[in-house]
C-alpha cells in the first residue's frame, strides 16, 4: 500500500505540471495573439471586440464541460483570458452604467476581468454617450436600468448599438442578480441562436407582450409612461422571425414603429444534463 505522504506529493507534483501546461499555454496564447494583431486591422474603433465569436465559444465551454468545477466559474476564467488578450490587441475600457451599484459592478468584472478599467456611469445615456469620445471602449447597461427616459433612443446600426446580452450562464444569486447589455461602436459579428433587439412605440403593451410570446421573444424594458399613455418598449426576438413579427404587428396597429437598435447571441440555459437556449 502507497504511504499517503507518498500519495500526497505525487497528486501535488501532478497539479503542479498541470499549473505549468496551463502558464505555457498562456503564454503560446498571447504570442498566437501578436502575430494575429499583425495580420488583421484593429484600427477602426470597435474591430477588436467579437461577441458572436466569444458567444461560440462559451457554447463549446457548455458542450464539453463535465466535472464538479461550476461551468459559471469556468465562464468567467475565459472571458478574464478574452478580455487580457483583447487588451493585448487594443486597449479598451468598460463605461458601467449604475456602476456604483454591487451587482452591476460584480457583473462587469465577472465578465471582462481585472485587465481593463472599469468607469463608473451614473447612467446609461452617461455610459453610452461616453463611447463617441473613446476608441475602443464599451459600455455596460443593465438590462432594466435606472433611467428617466427610454435610454435606448441614442442606439441605431450606424452609432453605439447592443452587441452582446450578459452572461451568457445563469449565475447563483451569491454571485450577482445583475444581467445586462454590452453596447458598442460597431454591429455584433453574426453567430448562430441570434436575438435582434427593436424599439417599438405606438403599440399596446399587452399586444406587443401576447404576440412575442407567441413567437419566442420577449418584452424587455419599457420606458416612462409618455401623455398619451403610450410606452416605448424594448423588445428581443429572434433573428428570423422579425420581419414576419413586425409586419403582423403593424397589420393590427397601423402606426407602430419598430426601430434595430442591436443584436445579441442568446444566453444559454444550462440544466444538469443538458444545454438549450434561452428563448430571450
Amino acid at each position: 500500500m502507497v504511504p499517503m505522504e507518498s500519495r500526497l506529493a505525487a497528486l501535488r507534483a501532478k497539479i503542479d505540471a498541470l499549473d505549468l501546461d496551463i502558464h505555457r499555454a498562456l503564454i503560446e496564447r498571447a504570442s498566437v495573439v501578436a502575430e494575429l494583431s499583425e495580420v488583421k486591422t484593429v484600427g477602426e474603433p470597435g474591430r477588436v471586440f467579437k461577441p458572436g465569436r466569444e458567444a461560440e465559444m462559451m457554447r463549446r465551454l457548455a458542450q464539453r464541460h463535465t466535472g464538479s468545477v461550476p461551468l459559471q466559474a469556468i465562464e468567467h476564467i475565459w472571458r478574464e483570458i478574452i478580455a487580457t488578450f483583447t487588451t493585448l490587441q487594443a486597449p479598451f475600457r468598460v463605461h458601467v452604467a449604475q456602476g456604483d451599484d454591487p451587482a452591476v459592478r460584480e457583473l462587469a468584472r465577472y465578465v471582462f476581468g481585472f485587465t481593463p478599467p472599469l468607469v463608473s456611469a451614473g447612467t446609461a445615456e452617461q455610459a453610452i454617450s461616453a463611447l463617441s469620445d473613446d476608441g475602443n471602449a464599451l459600455a455596460l447597461v443593465p438590462i432594466v436600468a435606472l433611467s428617466a427616459v427610454s435610454w435606448w433612443d441614442a442606439l441605431s446600426p450606424e452609432g453605439p448599438c447592443i452587441i452582446a446580452r450578459v452572461p451568457a450562464f445563469p449565475l447563483p444569486a451569491h454571485m450577482t442578480t445583475a444581467t445586462a447589455f454590452v453596447v458598442g461602436v460597431t454591429a455584433a459579428d453574426e453567430t448562430s441562436n441570434m436575438r435582434t433587439v427593436l424599439s417599438v412605440v405606438g403599440a399596446d403593451e399587452q399586444t406587443v407582450r401576447t404576440s412575442l410570446i407567441a413567437k419566442g421573444g420577449a418584452l424587455l424594458s419599457r420606458g416612462p409612461q409618455s401623455q398619451s399613455d403610450a410606452r416605448e418598449m424594448l423588445v428581443a426576438l429572434p433573428e428570423e422571425i422579425v420581419e414576419d413579427w413586425t409586419h403582423a404587428l403593424r397589420e393590427t396597429t397601423p402606426h407602430v414603429s419598430a426601430r434595430l437598435v442591436g443584436h445579441y447571441a442568446a444566453p444559454l440555459n444550462v440544466s444538469a444534463s443538458a444545454t438549450s437556449i434561452d428563448a430571450t
